[in-house]
Parts: C-alpha cells; sequence; structure tokens
C-alpha cells in the first residue's frame, strides 16, 4: 500500500471531507466523538508507534495488531472503559468505511479493522422496581387524577 508523505496528505483530506460531511448529516456530539477518537488514535500511532508523516504507511498505521493494541492504551493508559474503546472502535471503522468508499485502494483497511474483536463490556444486573414501589406509584397516580379531575 502507500508509503509516504503524499499518501499521509491524502488520508488527511479524506479525513477532512469526512468531518465536513458528517457535520452535514450527524448530531454535533457524534462529530466531537469521531474527533477525539481520530485524534486519540493519531496521538498513538505517533507517540506510541513511532510513526510520522516521513515513515507513513497506511497499511501498516491501520494493522490489526496497530488498532488492537490501540484499544489496550486506551483502556490500560487512558483509563477507558470497555463501551467506550467499542464506540472509539465504531468510530475509526467509520472513518475507514468512508475511505474505502472514497478510494477503492483502502478496502483492506476497513476489512482488517472489522476483524478487531470488540471489548467484553461486564453485564450489569439491572433491578426493578418491588412490588411495593410499584404500589406507592400506582397510588400516587390514582391521587394525582382525582385531584385533577
Amino acid at each position: 500500500m502507500m508509503k509516504s508523505k503524499k499518501g499521509a496528505i491524502e488520508i488527511a483530506q479524506m479525513y477532512n471531507r469526512w468531518i465536513e460531511e458528517s457535520r452535514l448529516i450527524k448530531s454535533p456530539h457524534t462529530v466531537d466523538s469521531y474527533e477525539l477518537t481520530m485524534n486519540l488514535y493519531i496521538r498513538y500511532i505517533a507517540t506510541e508507534k513511532s510513526m510520522n508523516v516521513k515513515s507513513f504507511d497506511a497499511k501498516k498505521c491501520f494493522s490489526k495488531n496497530i488498532i488492537e493494541d490501540w484499544l489496550r492504551w486506551l483502556q490500560d493508559k487512558g483509563g477507558c472503559t470497555p463501551q467506550s474503546c467499542n464506540v472509539r472502535l465504531s468510530n475509526l471503522h467509520s472513518f475507514l468505511k468512508y475511505l474505502s468508499a472514497e478510494d477503492y485502494k483502502y478496502a483492506e483497511l476497513y476489512l482488517v479493522s472489522k476483524t478487531v474483536e470488540r471489548r467484553k463490556a461486564p453485564r450489569v444486573k439491572i433491578c426493578g422496581m418491588s412490588k411495593d414501589g410499584v404500589g406507592i406509584i400506582e397510588l400516587h397516580r390514582h391521587y394525582y387524577r382525582c385531584w385533577n379531575s
């Protein structure tokens, strides 16, 4: 795949288009999440993997191993929950899907990223309301209806 400053510039341009197009159709919160994810990813590959514009190789930067290492880094060093890591992974998938739609030479990056397993989030037992609690709510509803009739 592409290994050059030109490749980095091309991906940066596509990233900017992806963000601008997302601003038109996505919520501001989603766009903020996309930007945060990509900033975290770029910071990770620059600082932890010592990759920069001069040594840019899209296939290497978005390899399964790098993505998995990044998710571990987010959890271990960044304090992200498994759920947050899964959101970050989904955001990265979204960008790579956009890349592959814009230029087929990036399709492999998207397909490889989809083989990365999501983090296992612990199941949380949700406790329902007791029968007494439901009864109290029903009693309040009854008095509310009587009062407002």
